[in-house]
């Protein structure tokens, strides 16, 4: 079947994961450019012919359609699927739908990125400002907190377009500014997104992929690698090189090894949702740590922020159709990485 259209997104924007999520649940096939570079290509004139604004999300249908605004795009794309649940089966279950994606839009999200700039001073600190923000969110965070706690879904029983943006929307505010202690007061809320995100939207399991690389020779016919090329779902899954960055502190190689140890320690909250194969290559006191993750996603921030010392690892997504990548991908899952002459010297597996 071909592709319904086009979404224009990028990675790191939330809305066009759950634009992608819409899609998967209807059972609407939709293609990704091949290449987009945002704050370059959106201000080509051929974009700009498509969508004068030059905002992403954008949709450009099979069918000469086009759509930008991520709400307009993700309630066209429900209506294309066979899943009629998305957008409500009465006027009623609609209006519910509607008034929750408002809510999470306009008094979660919004003061989401308001907190997320005057904490990093992407606009000035002003302590009367950074409160009114916070509690503005912490209003409608406690709103959606009283609903839910009575109920498995916002509207109706069964998963709604409510249900997909509030928790898009969530996890990108659990990500920037609702902390672990905060979290603590939104149980409710934290399960729902855990219902949610746990959804198969995808074709690929990932304890099914542990099992066979556990139990698989890697390489070779009927082997692990061979398994996950048949079974790949790049929609719902994204691969990343992830790097040290501060190899030159790095002295004996079973002190190094056991650093990725206590990394992927740290990482256990996230467990259900990454696979890791890391390794220590070359020798004492000349070594690095290296190797892949597989994330759920198309972003692996979300899912790797719980460990606190996540920053100190740089990730590069990986394009199993380049050569270069997927022989970095293979010789890490192998164990026989190498990299500017250093050897594979030791590895764990985060699985």
């Amino acid at each position: 079947m071909a592709p319904a259209g086009t979404l224009y997104t990028v990675d790191v924007q939330w809305k066009g994961k759950a634009i992608r999520a819409v899609a998967a649940l209807g059972g609407v096939e939709i293609a990704l450019p091949e290449k987009y570079e945002h704050y370059v290509d959106n201000k080509k004139s051929d974009f700009l012919a498509k969508f004068p604004h030059g905002k992403i999300p954008a949709w450009d249908g099979a069918d000469g359609f086009k759509l930008y605004e991520s709400t307009a795009i993700a309630r066209y794309i429900a209506s294309l699927g066979k899943n009629a649940n998305l957008l409500g089966t009465t006027p009623e279950d609609a209006a519910l739908i509607e008034q929750f994606i408002h809510l999470a839009d306009s008094e979660v999200d919004i003061y989401t990125d308001f907190t997320r700039a005057i904490t990093t001073n992407t606009i000035p600190y002003s302590k009367p400002a950074h409160t009114a923000f916070t509690e503005r969110q912490t209003r409608a965070l406690n709103t959606l907190e009283q609903h839910i706690s009575t109920r498995t879904f916002f509207v109706g029983e069964r998963i709604t377009l409510a249900d997909l943006w509030v928790a898009v929307i969530f996890q990108k505010a659990v990500g920037l500014t609702v902390d672990a202690a905060a979290r603590t007061k939104l149980p409710n809320l934290v399960r729902h997104l855990e219902t949610i995100a746990n959804q198969p939207l995808s074709t690929l399991n990932l304890e099914d992929w542990k099992r066979a690389y556990s139990n698989k020779e890697t390489r070779g016919a009927g082997g692990a690698l061979e398994w996950f090329y048949q079974n790949n779902d790049p929609a719902g899954y994204s691969i990343w090189r992830v790097d040290f960055k501060y190899n030159e502190e790095l002295t004996q190689v079973f002190m190094s090894s056991n650093q990725i140890t206590g990394f992927f320690n740290r990482l256990e909250a996230a467990r259900k949702y990454i696979f890791g194969s890391v390794g220590v290559l070359g020798e004492s006191n000349n070594s690095i740590i290296t190797g892949v993750f597989i994330t759920r996603g198309p972003d692996h921030e979300p899912v790797v922020n719980v460990a606190p010392d996540w920053e100190s690892y740089s990730y590069t997504k990986l394009d199993l159709s380049n050569d270069a990548d997927k022989a970095f991908f293979e010789g890490a899952l192998a164990w026989d990485l190498e990299v500017d002459g250093k050897k594979w010297a030791d590895g764990k597996n985060l699985k």
